[in-house]
């Protein structure tokens, strides 16, 4: 049995014990009466069998048997005319006496009637007989005065109310006891629908009640599915997050009141934004971010428009950006707006590896077409072979062979970086000595080194051992790096190439190759630009020096595929030093 018909069965007692009540009450108030009214009769019967003596008079019986019965007797002929009546005085009986019961006793025979009197505090009841008395029709009226019945309704309603009293009480521990069944399953509810975390745990209800039971059944298997969502939106949002961390594109998020609420890392760095100091409250002074401000200025008229835009923005920074903006709408229906997209791509280091391609464009068409140009005018010259002598021709041939292999020499670097990348593990390696093979390559540019009148002095460690390596990429670095010492040294300078060995405790753990000049040296705003491809500095474009700006590129590279790196110290007017550092492999 639950507790809504627990409820149902305590009303219906209350209305069941409200109607026996007055049921009681009435019942015993009509006994009362039907008591009363039988007294009356006998006290009517005996007062005619006193009034029949002629020797008495009926003023004096009445007033005698009004004080035995403790009521009031009212006798009148049948002319309506008073004869007695107790509560009055001998001289006051005289004249008609009209009286309701007692017209209805008169024209009926007997009445009965009875009514309360709330200000006396009386229950008033009348009993009217008509009788003949010594051969006279007479009405006797006895008129009762009782303040018992008033008592007992008190005293009815008294135990009326001490009985509510008792069923309150007793609903009122059904209630508690009810409560106190109730609230531990209850209380373990809320424990489990409070608890934090990411998800929500089963509950166990120790209830003997079906309902809470079955109440706990579905609340589990709504756990369950809340729980499952949690995780699927967990891991989406995971994914999502970690996809927008990776991104090197950045991206803002722009709400419909020109607020951001999201941003990615690749955007913060672009734009050199503190996240925690972005979302913070937004009527506190903020750090001023032009480019953001510009941005966000776009975003208003998007916002306002629902047009896509796009703009170019350069940082305070030097970062040049690309910067799209998206107006952008809710996928679900009624598909509102809900603010801006907006990308953000750093197109800086594009937009100068784009200068860089130009140059090197430019580069190498002045490189290919300036040898080009002295070999078709020297073909056109040998076509009149018949008009030249011996030595005009050999020269002619001469020059066409040095720029055919300044040709040569050009196609074979462009080829040689564009394979370099990722080759290592595809070119076999060997045991060589470095210093045999720095030996040959000064040899074969001496006359490279003579035209310039420029001394090489090599500096061999005498406890240099062998290599274990790529003899032609070793070769490839110090050939590039001899080469450019000799293109941007003076007349009448020295080249130093050192090679030795770097200890790192007891075994020689690395292969130092040093290549120092005493030539113009490199501005301090080049260094950082040298090894960059198709690069070359302002200074040697106005020299004139033939060379692609591919040399050191190759070198780097080379060096790097090798696990090794390159150092520079250079001082301009003075000469440059590059260092190449390559680890001792140890051989497979």
């Amino acid at each position: 049995m639950n507790g809504k018909k627990h409820l149902y069965i305590i009303l219906i007692l209350l209305i069941v014990l409200a109607l026996s009540g007055l049921f009681f009450y009435l019942y015993t108030t009509n006994l009362f009466i039907s008591s009363v009214k039988a007294r009356g009769r006998a006290d009517i019967r005996q007062l005619a069998v006193l009034l029949e003596d002629d020797s008495v008079t009926a003023q004096r019986t009445v007033k005698q048997q009004a004080a035995l019965m403790d009521a009031q007797i009212i006798i009148i002929n049948s002319d309506s005319y008073l004869m007695a009546d107790s509560r009055k005085s001998n001289s006051a009986i005289a004249g008609k006496y009209i009286d309701a019961d007692i017209s209805e006793a008169k024209k009926h025979g007997q009445t009965l009637s009875s009514r309360r009197d709330h200000r006396a505090g009386f229950y008033i009841i009348t009993v009217a007989e008509k009788l003949t008395v010594s051969n006279r029709e007479i009405v006797i009226s006895v008129i009762y005065r009782i303040r018992e019945t008033g008592q007992f309704f008190w005293v009815l309603l008294l135990f009326l109310l001490i009985l509510s009293v008792i069923v309150v009480v007793l609903v009122l521990a059904y209630a508690r006891l009810s409560v106190l069944q109730y609230r531990k399953p209850l209380s373990e509810f809320l424990k489990f629908t409070q608890s934090s975390g990411g998800g929500m745990n089963k509950i166990s209800v120790e209830s003997e009640t079906p309902e809470f039971l079955l109440l706990a059944e579905q609340f589990n298997n709504l756990v369950d599915r809340y729980n499952h969502l949690i995780i699927s939106d967990n891991k989406k949002n995971s994914r999502i997050n970690t996809m927008l961390a990776h991104l090197k594109t950045g991206m803002l998020m722009v709400d419909a009141e020109n607020s951001i609420i999201m941003v990615n890392h690749a955007a913060e760095m672009i734009l050199s934004l503190n996240k925690v100091h972005l979302f913070k409250i937004r009527d506190k002074e903020q750090d001023r971010n032009q480019t953001l401000e510009v941005i966000l200025k776009e975003c208003l008229d998007v916002n306002q428009t629902y047009e896509s835009t796009s703009l170019s923005v350069k940082t305070p920074e030097d970062i040049l950006l690309e910067v799209s903006i998206d107006a952008v709408f809710s996928k679900y229906e009624p598909n509102e707006h809900s603010g801006s997209l907006v990308i953000l791509q750093d197109v800086t280091e594009i937009r100068r590896l784009e200068r860089l391609k130009d140059d090197f464009v430019s580069n190498v068409s002045h490189e290919l077409k300036t040898p080009l140009t002295i070999i078709i005018g020297f073909v056109e010259t040998l076509k009149s072979w018949g008009n030249l002598d011996s030595e005009d021709r050999n020269t002619a041939l001469n020059i066409i062979d040095i720029e055919s292999q300044r040709l040569k020499k050009l196609i074979n670097e462009l080829l040689l970086l564009s394979q370099i990348n990722g080759e290592m593990g595809e070119i076999r390696k060997k045991l060589f000595d470095p210093a045999d093979i720095l030996g040959e390559l000064v040899q074969s540019l001496e006359p490279r080194a003579l035209e310039k009148s420029i001394h090489t002095e090599l500096d061999v460690s005498d406890a240099l051992e062998p290599f274990y390596s790529v003899p032609g990429w070793f070769r490839q670095i110090i050939m590039n790096l001899y080469d450019n010492a000799l293109k941007y040294s003076s007349q009448n300078s020295k080249v130093v190439i050192s090679l030795y060995d770097m200890e790192s405790g007891n075994d020689p753990k690395y292969l130092v190759i040093e290549v120092r000049d005493t030539g113009m040296g490199i501005p301090p705003g080049d260094l950082e630009k040298i090894f960059e491809r198709f690069y070359r500095g302002e200074k040697r474009k106005n020299r004139n020096i033939s060379g692609s700006g591919l040399g050191l590129t190759i070198a780097q590279h080379m060096a790097e595929e090798l696990k090794g790196f390159i150092e520079v110290e250079s001082e301009k007017g003075k000469g440059s030093c590059f260092r190449v550092i390559l680890p001792r492999l140890k051989e497979n």
